[in-house]
């Protein structure tokens, strides 16, 4: 819906929006369920379930459709046939699953590495997450504004690296603010690639596929949160605790790598450098 009411050379700034948007309900959220909680659990739940019914109505009542009426009108097949055949989409996905593994392993199996490795507890983790929020809020706007001038893949290859280096130096700390340290790098690289990488997801796409495209380049960060936690668990296992931050380190390298591949082998050259995605000129 956003790539049907924003033009090409808004998008990144609209997807930063929203991101902005939504880890400000997360920073919130919790503090607000929290207190309810103080009296009651069962009422924040029915709070929370509210929250959503109105949302719902608020979507039902006041939300148009979106899609021009001239692409909704010339809308072909509605397989995900297409999207799937279109190979240069395909290894953008393909390389954006393994390019954000680390992020995954980071927010799954911190906790319990900081808990058991060092003794921090819950709370420790609980303020590395609102740490996280905080600095969407208030940089990923920002951050936005300077990437935007860049091509897409430098973009997300440095996003990667940041990623990279986020995970990996778990396993160089040794106490809560290098933690704090490893936070705040990877959500550096959480700023750079969401919105450039939502943002060119809907370049890419025809039209009348937005939303399937859309809903495959979903579905690939769901497979990347499912597939990563298991091969840091199995790191942790069968080698060491601090083996899964190596790996997560290769992986996040592993990606940018790629990005940087996609970057020079001219796939897609011309959606990597539409409008509002392009480098200015002399960049």
């Amino acid at each position: 819906m956003i790539a049907d009411m924003v033009e090409p050379e808004k998008r990144v700034d609209a997807y930063a929006l929203m991101r902005m948007i939504a880890n400000l309900g997360v920073s919130i959220g919790p503090a607000v369920g929290g207190f309810i909680a103080t009296g009651s659990y069962a009422l924040a739940f029915y709070l929370a379930a509210g929250a959503h019914v109105i949302f719902s109505l608020l979507i039902i009542l006041f939300v148009a459709e979106t899609m021009p009426e001239e692409e909704e009108g010339e809308a072909g097949s509605r397989s995900y046939l297409p999207v799937l055949r279109d190979r240069p989409f395909m290894t953008f996905m393909t390389t954006l699953v393994v390019a954000a593994m680390p992020a995954p392993i980071m927010f799954v199996l911190l906790p319990v590495y900081i808990k058991e490795q060092f003794g921090i507890p819950e709370s420790g983790f609980g303020i590395m997450m609102s740490t996280n929020a905080f600095m969407v809020v208030t940089l990923q706007y920002l951050t936005t504004r300077f990437s935007r001038r860049f091509r897409p893949p430098p973009v997300l290859a440095v996003g990667a690296i940041f990623y990279a280096l986020g995970a990996g130096s778990v396993g160089w700390g040794r106490a809560f603010p290098a933690f704090m340290i490893s936070m705040a790098v990877l959500t550096v690289g959480e700023m750079l690639i969401f919105p450039t990488a939502t943002a060119l997801t809907a370049n890419l796409a025809p039209p009348d596929m937005r939303a399937r495209y859309m809903g495959v380049y979903n579905l690939t960060w769901a497979v990347g949160i499912g597939i990563a936690p298991v091969i840091g668990g199995l790191l942790n296992d069968q080698i060491a605790p601090v083996a899964m931050w190596y790996g997560a380190l290769t992986l996040g390298l592993a990606g940018a790598l790629g990005f940087v591949w996609l970057e020079r082998s001219g796939r897609r050259r011309e959606a990597w450098s539409q409008p509002g995605l392009e480098a200015p000129e002399g960049v």
